[in-house]
């Protein structure tokens, strides 16, 4: 967790970087896919459409037969009740959801590279907070899937790689609870699966002493 001052450092340099940058995105109006997925999609304006999102593919009336992400339907639905179709909020939510992107990211790095340089991790952190190949997934509200699963993947790789390194069963839980709510988000969350078999092949002792066995005799 961020506990010391360098940490809070970290925690004020991506705050300052994310927002800074993507506050002038706030005023952005729905356009394009933010029509079928936001706008008209009537899934997410009513109690009796949640109630429908966990037991069919559904995404919106429009799109036929309909995609199978109701956890990001979740989110819009929760935008809708607070700020109906206003834009300003669901804006917040996608920053937001950046900024703790950036945050776990700084975790993993800072578990899995130890000795790393400080400055040099917070210069990765901070190129990952303004990097324009984010742009489009930040403020295009219908890509709030893309950066909402990678969050979920963070998430369970982070506690995934504790679960390894202290063998407790909680982070074990929560890396899979994690993972299964990246998979209701959007398709690409199987990605997962590759993180954790390199996090294997690299980190696992198993597979360094039989690596070593080959190469060494």
């Amino acid at each position: 967790m961020l506990r010391d001052r360098k940490e809070q450092i970290v925690l004020l340099v991506i705050f300052v970087l994310v927002f800074g940058v993507y506050i002038n995105s706030l005023p952005g109006s729905f356009v394009f896919d933010d029509m079928h997925m936001i706008v008209k999609n009537n899934y997410i304006k009513s109690t009796q459409g949640l109630t429908k999102l966990f037991g069919a593919k559904i995404t919106s009336v429009i799109i036929p037969g309909g995609m199978y992400r109701p956890v990001l339907m979740l989110t819009y639905a929760f935008n809708y009740a607070f700020g109906a179709l206003n834009p300003y909020g669901y804006h917040i939510i996608n920053i937001l959801i950046h900024f703790l992107n950036a945050v776990l990211l700084y975790l993993i790095l800072n578990i899995l590279f130890r000795d790393l340089n400080f400055y040099l991790m917070l210069f990765l952190v901070a190129l990952f907070c303004v990097h324009p190949i984010n742009t489009e997934a930040v403020t295009y509200l219908s890509s709030r899937s893309t950066i909402l699963c990678a969050f979920f993947i963070l998430v369970s790789f982070y506690n995934y790689i504790l679960w390894r390194r202290s063998g407790k069963v909680k982070f074990q839980a929560l890396s899979l609870v994690s993972y299964i709510l990246a998979l209701l988000t959007k398709e690409i969350g199987l990605v997962l699966v590759l993180l954790v078999s390199l996090y294997e092949f690299v980190y696992s002792e198993d597979i360094i002493k039989e690596k070593k066995r080959i190469f060494f005799g």
